[in-house]
């Protein structure tokens, strides 16, 4: 169905052996093959198509049971059933077992090696296949076409091959590519450059698909490339007459993270480079990478490098969807890196930035204190699972829903707050709480230079169970701040009033509480 499938055998606790089918759905998941009736061993296992009827069969040679040795040839069915050929073959286990045309009569030989509990023996076996059917090879591959990826990237793709026993979508596929012609500097194909003849008993090394990534290129050089089929019999047919591109002749398009996204619509964009550009814009649809000539959306921009932004539009919650940015020259055509997002059918889409937990005595604030147009982290609290149990941590937004720990060197506490203290323009911070590696309080603010957090020293009576709150109660347009918490000398709720960055007990009498809730508010209206 050219997608590969799955097949493991091995022991599962000690003392059980399994060996399992597994089917590739084609959207990322396996079903088991409960019917396909092969024997469970621990062992070794390999595909191939020892009868050339066109699918693979397989061969197990392992253990079972009371360290019992195995060793048999399954023919597939076509059903995804197989039968077991009760072949006589030397019965092995702990070894190795390969399949390979090693007399180049067009069928598969066997090579078993292993060990013997019977004859407590170590033994290499070479087993002739003596089939009357000889294999064909598939025809060569047509269509080659490449387009630009990224900034060094190379998708090529091509039309498929046929063979007389092989299907279509069982065929794999061996891809070269090299800075002269014919040769295979860049990506080797392990097969004679002239005749075909495959160097190694595989699949094909860009597999099953029709299409490979080649990345990592010199944007100036020319790479000279082909490709052709190998069937289930591992044989390689033919080269497909080699192409030619070179990077720097095509634009290059960037795909930007996708935004706003919203219940059947979100908001993408990107920018291209390069001379001759015609059209530009975004392809997008359900299925990783769109192209121009599959998409579920389209739009499309005049002629110019440049940047663009674009709404995606007719989208349906709870589906996967993959966006690229797109540039047509002289060249070709050239593609951004894809990028996938998701629309939640609910009001609220759960993201996992990777942040700590916060736990017990959580204080979260939302900041921007870098400046760049969106809100930081500060993220605070307790988790007596972790080490350290209590910490404070500065997150940075880089504007895609994703954050990085700034380590900004806080102490492990549970509290903080943001505030411009100092009127310079940008977030200052102040924590308070308990180190509990080392059962000490404390309670400081931190001055921000330029995105560095530097200790004011300020003075603070350290405190435990804290509450902080920014405001300004003297009308000095400056930041003032309270605390409350608890001290070792018990609860205590501290007015500091802020004198030109310097902070003063304002003595205010307040009542002393730990565990508190702090709130400034002109509630009587006075001003």
């Amino acid at each position: 169905d050219g997608d590969l499938d799955l097949l493991l055998s091995g022991s599962v606790d000690g003392l059980t052996e399994a060996t399992r089918l597994y089917r590739n759905n084609g959207n990322g998941t396996f079903s088991e093959n409960t019917a396909a009736g092969l024997k469970d061993i621990y062992g070794a296992a390999a595909w191939g198509d020892y009868d050339n009827d066109g699918d693979l069969d397989l061969v197990l040679s392992g253990a079972y049971g009371a360290n019992v040795s195995f060793t048999d040839v399954y023919r597939n069915n076509g059903n995804g059933t197989f039968t077991a050929l009760n072949l006589g073959l030397r019965p092995l286990q702990g070894g190795s077992a390969v399949w390979g045309d090693c007399d180049n009569d067009g069928d598969l030989d066997l090579l078993l090696a292993g060990y013997s509990e019977t004859d407590d023996a170590e033994y290499t076996r070479l087993y002739r296949n003596n089939s009357a059917t000889a294999n064909s090879t598939p025809s060569a591959p047509s269509g080659l076409s490449v387009v630009r990826v990224g900034s060094n990237g190379a998708f090529v793709s091509w039309n498929p091959a046929t063979d007389s026993e092989t299907p279509p979508g069982t065929l794999s596929y061996n891809l070269r590519v090299g800075t002269t012609s014919g040769a295979s500097d860049v990506l080797s194909g392990m097969a004679n450059a002239a005749s075909g003849y495959r160097r190694v008993a595989a699949l094909g090394n860009s597999q099953a698909g029709r299409g490979w990534l080649v990345d990592h290129l010199d944007v100036n050089t020319t790479c000279y490339w082909s490709v052709q089929a190998v069937d289930t019999g591992w044989a390689g047919g033919a080269w497909a007459g080699e192409a030619s591109f070179r990077l720097a002749d095509f634009a290059t398009a960037t795909t930007a993270p996708v935004t706003k996204l919203a219940n059947t619509s979100a908001q993408g964009g990107g920018s291209t480079d390069g001379t001759g550009i015609t059209q530009q814009g975004l392809v997008w649809g359900p299925q990783p990478l769109p192209t121009l000539a599959d998409f579920l959306g389209r739009t499309q921009h005049g002629a110019g490098a440049g940047s663009f932004s674009d709404t995606l539009s007719g989208l349906t919650a709870g589906v996967t969807y993959y966006v690229r940015a797109y540039a047509v020259n002289g060249g070709g055509t050239s593609y951004g890196y894809q990028q996938s997002f998701v629309l939640s059918a609910a009001p609220f889409a759960e993201l996992d930035p990777g942040f700590r937990a916060a736990g017990w005595y959580a204080r979260a604030a939302w900041g921007d204190y870098d400046n760049d147009g969106d809100l930081d982290l500060f993220l605070a609290g307790y988790d007596a699972g972790a080490t350290p149990k209590a910490s404070a941590r500065i997150y940075r937004n880089h504007g895609d829903g994703t954050f990085t720990d700034l380590n900004a060197g806080l102490p492990n506490v549970e509290f903080g707050t943001w505030g411009d203290y100092d009127r310079d323009g940008d977030l200052d911070l102040v924590v308070s709480g308990l180190v509990y590696e080392t059962n000490t309080r404390v309670t400081e603010i931190y001055r921000n230079d330029n995105g560095s957090f530097v200790s004011l020293n300020a003075g603070l009576t350290p405190v435990e169970y804290a509450e902080l709150a920014w405001g300004d109660y003297d009308n000095d347009g400056d930041l003032d701040l309270v605390v409350g918490g608890g001290a070792t000398t018990g609860r205590r709720t501290t007015l500091y009033r802020n004198d030109g960055g310097v902070f003063v007990n304002a003595n205010a009498g307040l009542l002393g509480v730990d565990s508190a809730g702090l709130a400034w508010g002109d509630y009587d209206n006075d001003g």
